[in-house]
């Protein structure tokens, strides 16, 4: 009788091993596959879905009278954006340039991306639109920024200084009209997928400064 329970007993050990394995294997296929679709989302900057790596946000739904310029031809800043920094809320993002497709902006759910933009047809002041997602790699808390909070955009050697002048929560089908303005802007779009919601922070320009 025990010779019995041993053997079943290191029948059902060895199926409990098996069972292991192959979850563990898996796992490990599963893992794989989510890194590899991330990456393919990347390097084919396009929205799979059920991946994250990167969205497509709808604020080209909500922004009207502003149209977007190529980077080459802009001298909205002297340098290359790099980091943007809102100290109220703790978060440092870096920078990278917007990709536009036929479906609409896309970001990865980790970067701040930004375009210029001029305002009106016959205007020359230039602006700046930075969009993300709102989670905790990004903009976890957009609805604390108020007004007279400064945004600050870094490029190599120089820094910019904004400061809110207003702040709006609106819903995808409701559009936002930037008002025309004299001076520099930042536009930042941060969309709440969870809540289908968009928090767009109206800053203007106030000082440059070099980075030592």
């Amino acid at each position: 009788m025990n010779a019995m329970q041993g053997v079943n007993m290191h029948k059902i050990s060895q199926i409990i091993s098996q069972i292991v394995s192959t979850a563990l294997m898996i796992s490990i296929f599963g893992f794989t596959m989510f890194m590899f679709l991330n990456c393919a989302e990347i390097l084919l900057e396009k929205d799979i879905p059920k991946i994250s790596a990167i969205k497509t946000v709808n604020a080209q739904y909500v922004i009207e009278g502003m149209s977007l310029v190529d980077f080459d031809k802009s001298n909205a800043l002297f340098g290359t954006p790099q980091d943007i920094r809102i100290p109220s809320i703790h978060t440092k993002l870096e920078m990278i340039e917007g990709t536009v497709t036929s479906n609409g902006w896309l970001t990865r759910n980790n970067k701040a991306n930004y375009f210029y933009t001029y305002v009106g047809n016959n205007s020359n002041v230039e602006h700046i639109i930075v969009y993300t997602t709102k989670n905790w790699r990004t903009v976890q808390s957009p609805e604390l920024l108020k007004e007279n909070e400064n945004i600050y955009i870094d490029t190599q050697e120089w820094r910019y200084l904004y400061r809110i002048t207003s702040t709006h929560t609106i819903d995808l089908n409701t559009p936002f009209v930037a008002p025309e303005t004299t001076n520099q802007r930042l536009l930042l779009i941060v969309q709440d997928f969870d809540n289908s919601i968009i928090y767009i922070m109206e800053a203007e320009f106030l000082d440059i400064q070099a980075i030592m």
